[in-house]
């Protein structure tokens, strides 16, 4: 449980943070954190993996917070940090079975369509041992279905490379139109939000 106090200044963080006062928000999470609140180590990591003018990019500090965060709280932001920085091998030597092992674990715990997304991406990836085109549209298909348009979007591409290009190109013409509509009504839907 946390201190009314510490949620009270997590809440004030990550409302600078959602507002892109990142370097103020960076100041609040690293207090926050050496308090022991480590659910603010997801923010910091997230906050040192995109990096702008105020807060340069540091990809180890930001694998070196989701991993504390992941740990003690199993937050899903870290977990997805996790994910990004594995799968495309930010800052460190790119790992589709340590992405692959975070999407499993976040899957364990909940009904994520960006953990399924990320599964079929990884899948898909030629390059990865694990290739599997077959599991790659089931996890597509699990995004999709849970409300993420881009997993129709990918589902569309695993169809084309299966052969079945006309069907792979409706899919892809589908989640375009979708995600024009959804954007154009608002651009932080989280059936379209970048992951």
């Amino acid at each position: 449980m946390i201190d009314t106090s510490v949620e009270r200044d997590l809440k004030s963080a990550v409302d600078l943070f959602d507002e892109g006062a990142f370097e103020m928000a960076l100041v609040k999470f690293r207090k926050l954190s050496d308090q022991g609140c480590f659910l603010a180590d997801a923010y910091l990591g997230y906050i040192y993996e995109v990096g702008n003018r105020a807060v340069p990019r540091n990809y180890r500090a930001a694998l070196s917070h989701y991993q504390i965060s992941a740990e003690k709280t199993g937050s899903l932001l870290a977990f997805f940090g996790l994910i990004r920085i594995y799968f495309y091998g930010l800052g460190v030597e790119r790992d589709c079975v340590k992405a692959m092992g975070y999407c499993e674990t976040v899957c364990k715990s909940t009904e994520s369509p960006y953990a399924y997304f990320y599964m079929g991406k990884i899948c898909l990836d030629e390059s990865w041992s694990g290739y599997d085109l077959e599991r790659a549209k089931r996890c597509f298909d699990k995004a999709w279905n849970l409300g993420y348009i881009p997993g129709l979007g990918y589902l569309g591409l695993a169809e084309q490379r299966s052969g079945r290009n006309i069907l792979g190109i409706l899919m892809r013409v589908k989640a375009l139109l979708l995600a024009v509509i959804v954007t154009v009504k608002n651009s932080n839907d989280p059936r379209i939000r970048r992951i």
